[in-house]
């Protein structure tokens, strides 16, 4: 597991920075097969679009965005799943959203924004897109893909309301 808290270089950690230089998406946990796979190693499978709005706890709506990847259930096909395993844990460090398996097939692993590759800056190399859920559930930076049984692990909305909370009590302050 790697850890993205720490220093950031213009809102973006460190560790994001040097994992776009080399960039590794891990799938484990309950699999058969555990992967660890680079961009060339993703280039064969079908590529999937969204053009849609999501909303963010401390911007509001987003406007209607273009992404495209990969499904989340063509990737955990990859590592051959156990029958046990019931979520999909897609995390960058300790940020991480448990995405129920049998809602993979409307999840995408984007690594493209409006036609051109996803920059770190906005996310990339993966970015976490789930249609019709708030926006920190778009993990930037992905770099695992964990199968479980359950969802105890999902930090996302945790850090998210936490953030928020900060925010407004600055202001209040």
């Amino acid at each position: 597991m790697s850890n993205f808290a720490g220093r950031t270089i213009h809102g973006i950690p460190r560790l994001a920075l040097r994992h776009a230089e080399n960039p590794v998406l891990a799938i484990g946990g309950l699999v058969e097969n555990p992967q660890a796979l680079r961009p060339e190693d993703l280039s064969s499978l079908p590529r999937h679009s969204w053009l849609g709005s999501v909303s963010c706890l401390e911007r509001g709506p987003i406007p209607d965005t273009d992404w495209t990847g990969m499904r989340l259930s063509d990737l955990i096909a990859l590592a051959n799943p156990r029958a046990r395993a019931r979520y999909a844990l897609v995390s960058a460090g300790p940020y991480g959203v448990a995405v129920p398996i049998d809602e993979a097939d409307e999840v995408l692993i984007c690594d493209q924004l409006s036609g051109h590759p996803l920059d770190v800056t906005e996310g990339g190399p993966w970015r976490l897109v789930v249609p019709n859920r708030r926006y920190y559930t778009s993990v930037k930076w992905i770099d695992r893909i964990e199968l479980t049984l359950d969802a105890d692990q999902e930090s996302a909305e945790r850090i998210g309301l936490a953030r928020q909370r900060a925010r407004e009590a600055k202001r209040g302050a």
